[in-house]
This record gives C-alpha cells, sequence and structure tokens, in this order.
C-alpha cells in the first residue's frame, strides 16, 4: 500500500488560493513531506495592478480532487454532519441573478436570497460544494470543511500564523488592552483548527480519495467538535492568563475584557471603553506630530464584532466522526502525516505557544519581555488604585446621596409640621 509520500509522487497540484493561510502552509507541507511531487500549479488573481502569469494545467486523468469550504457554511441548522446538504438555492440561478441586476436591486434583494445565512461568505461557501458536485459529477471528489483556521500547533513550527483574523487576533487586541469589551455570549463554544492539522487532513483526505472506490463525494468537518469543548469565556480568561505571563509590548492598558450578547449594553460599553480612549490617544499622537491610528482601528473592531455576532453568539455541534475515522487510515509509516495529538492538546499550552508566535510573526516584537513586563506591573499598579478610586468616589456618592435624602426628608417632616401647626 502506498504512503502519502508516494501517493504525490510524479504528481501534477494544481493548487487555488496558494497565498491564503492555508495555501501557504499546504504548499510548505507537499514540498517538505513529499520532496517527489511533480509540479505544483498556483492560480493567482491579478492584485493591486500586479499582473501575474496564470498556469493551467490538464485535468485529465485526475486521481483527486479536493474543494475547501467551510462548517459554516450551514450555520442555519445546528447540527452540521459529514454529508452534501440540499442547496440553499441553485447556483446557476444566482450567477444569472448577480450578471444581469442592478447593483442597487442586488442589494436590496440579497437579505431575502441569504434566507436565514448571516452573510454572502458563507452563502456563496454553501453553492460552491454545489458547483462542484454537480460539474464534478465523474471526478473523485473531496470536500474539507475547517472550521475556525488559526496558528499552527507545530508543524512547521509552533505559534506561526499571517493574520490577526480569529482567536488569536482577538487575544492579542486584549492583551494590548485595545479590546476591553466583545460582544458575544459568554457561554458560545469556539470550534478551532489548527492550520497543521487542516493542511495534513487535506493531504490524508486525497490519499484516501485515490485508492477508494466509493464514487460518491467524501466530506469531512475538519473541526474539534466534542475532542476540546472551549467556550468564549474560558478563551479570553486563558488570553488573559496568558498575557500576563507573556505580556505584550506597547499595551494601552492592564488586560481586560467584559463579554456581552446584549448589543446596547455593548455599544454605550463601547463607547465608554473603546471610542473615548481611541479619542484621547490619537489626539496625543497628533499633537505629538504622530500619524493617529487607535481610532481607526477601533472601527475595525467595532465593524468585525457586529459582522461576527451571529456566530459569537450561537454553538453549533459539528460532528466529524469521519474526519477521526480519516486520521485512523494513516500508515505507520507515514509519520509526518500522524495527527495522534490532536485528542490531547492543552489549550493553555497551545495558546501560549499562538500569543507568542503572533508576537514574532505578526507584531515583529523581541524575544526579551523585560520592558513589557514593567510596563505590565504599572498598569497592574494604575488600574488597582483607579479602581479603588472608582470603588470609594461610588460608596462617597451613596453615602452623601442618603445623607441628602435623610436632610430633605427632615426637612419636609419640619415643614409638614409647621403647617400643621405641631
Amino acid at each position: 500500500m502506498a504512503t502519502i509520500p508516494e501517493f504525490f509522487q510524479a504528481k501534477n497540484i494544481f493548487v487555488t488560493g496558494g497565498t491564503g493561510f492555508i495555501g501557504k502552509v499546504l504548499l510548505e507541507k507537499i514540498l517538505r513531506s513529499c520532496p517527489d511531487v511533480g509540479n505544483i500549479y498556483i492560480l493567482l488573481r491579478s492584485k493591486r495592478g500586479k499582473d501575474l502569469k496564470e498556469r493551467l494545467t490538464d485535468l485529465t486523468n485526475l486521481p483527486v480532487l479536493v474543494h475547501i469550504s467551510t462548517v459554516y457554511c450551514i450555520c442555519d441548522r445546528k447540527v452540521v454532519e459529514e454529508v452534501i446538504y440540499p442547496p440553499h438555492a441553485d447556483w446557476r440561478d444566482i450567477i444569472n441573478i448577480v450578471e444581469n441586476t442592478d447593483e442597487h436591486i442586488l442589494d436590496v434583494l440579497t437579505p431575502k436570497i441569504l434566507g436565514n445565512l448571516p452573510n454572502t461568505y458563507v452563502f456563496t461557501k454553501s453553492l460552491a460544494e454545489h458547483v462542484v458536485k454537480d460539474l464534478g459529477e465523474n471526478l473523485p471528489i473531496v470536500i474539507i470543511r475547517p472550521s475556525i483556521v488559526i496558528s499552527t500547533l507545530n508543524d512547521p513550527f509552533p505559534g506561526w500564523i499571517e493574520n490577526f483574523n480569529g482567536p488569536v487576533g482577538l487575544l492579542i487586541a486584549s492583551g494590548k488592552g485595545i479590546v476591553r469589551v466583545a460582544l458575544g455570549s459568554p457561554d458560545t463554544v469556539v470550534d478551532y483548527m489548527t492550520v497543521d492539522f487542516a493542511v495534513k487532513i487535506i493531504c490524508i483526505a486525497a490519499w484516501e480519495k485515490a485508492r477508494s472506490s466509493n464514487l460518491n463525494p467524501a466530506v469531512y468537518n475538519a473541526s474539534s467538535g466534542k475532542l476540546k469543548q472551549i467556550t468564549l469565556k474560558l478563551l479570553l480568561d486563558i488570553g488573559l492568563e496568558v498575557t500576563a505571563e507573556n505580556p505584550l509590548g506597547n499595551m494601552l492598558w492592564k488586560p481586560s475584557v467584559y463579554i456581552t450578547d446584549n448589543r446596547i449594553i455593548y455599544f454605550w460599553t463601547m463607547i465608554l471603553l473603546h471610542l473615548i480612549p481611541a479619542i484621547l490617544v490619537d489626539s496625543l499622537l497628533k499633537f505629538a506630530g504622530k500619524k493617529p491610528l487607535l481610532l481607526r482601528i477601533q472601527k475595525r473592531i467595532f465593524l468585525a464584532s457586529m459582522a461576527l455576532f451571529h456566530f459569537a453568539s450561537n454553538s453549533w455541534y459539528l460532528k466529524n466522526d469521519m474526519m477521526l475515522w480519516l486520521i485512523d487510515q494513516v500508515l505507520p509509516a507515514d509519520k509526518e502525516f500522524q495527527m495522534k495529538e490532536i485528542h490531547n492538546v492543552d489549550v493553555k499550552e497551545y495558546f501560549t505557544s499562538a500569543t507568542k508566535g503572533a508576537l514574532v510573526y505578526l507584531l515583529k516584537e523581541p524575544e526579551d519581555r523585560t520592558q513589557a513586563r514593567r510596563i505590565y506591573t504599572r498598569f497592574w499598579w494604575l488600574d488597582a488604585i483607579l479602581r479603588v478610586v472608582i470603588i470609594i468616589s461610588l460608596l462617597w456618592i451613596v453615602y452623601h446621596s442618603e445623607v441628602q435624602q435623610h436632610a430633605l426628608a427632615s426637612i419636609c417632616t419640619f415643614v409638614k409640621n409647621i403647617i400643621h401647626g405641631d
């Protein structure tokens, strides 16, 4: 029986999305773990006025076609199984509508077209599964549905990440004191998959499908499912512990996050804890002759929070029995693709590694945290003193309010007695 590297030997691979987060890790994994692979063709779009050559390959004798979707393309169901569900719409009709409808009219029609789906991203991801299924009727198809894809666990090295999206970005923003209130339910289960695990699943699934005689599309939910369930509150609590042990540089205040799923409370708390401090900091930056940036960051955070509210306030049961079965099919000789550690990942240890990775690969901060720890300690004391001052002030107000109420009551009684001649 061929191993995974032997399966990829002399095979030509056509990759779309090769410059994306998963795509980069996938290419690195194949080149490193399958050195005898044939040609790799990457389809790139023109971007920012730069012309890029597109190379196409002949898809005859295709051993397997792997399509990357997302588990959230079926987020109108609370239980997501590893099957292709009925389409939310006919993709041919949607293409026809988009190509022949005025943009303003399309904006009006979009909510009705989406139905119970929260945005066009998950809607088009859902349609794409049916495009692949319908047009690839006689092809060996695999559909991989990752949940939230985050930093590497180990491969090629721990904690690598290229963007601030997802839980790691939230931990970094809260660790710097930029995010102090989060919009979502504290009990929401955050399902995630490390990018190196997701890439291994892609490679294993391609290998397994190529040696299978089953002509039906194979679907795998690349999710943690019931392996490691973590709530949004627990995630943020772990993040605060991690950033206390590994403080971030240039923090604005001691990290602390309040979570609410009430939009009105979030809005007013955001004004108090995000907007006003951002205006003050940007004003100081302008006064110092530097470029203001915090207000722009807070605007992006607010828009992202509103866009992701549906996902931060709901939980899904993402079944992954087929994914776990797939992992067990890996041969002992395929050590580069083993995933036994998926069953016993230490959550705090992982997010500690992810935070350190973000410091190195995104923030470009030095490994020595001595100065950052000094700043953290300073803000810790300032935060503690401010809390004490606020509590004392509130007690003083309450106390004097009661005194004033008693005084007013006494005066009223005195006046009443005078009126009645008592």
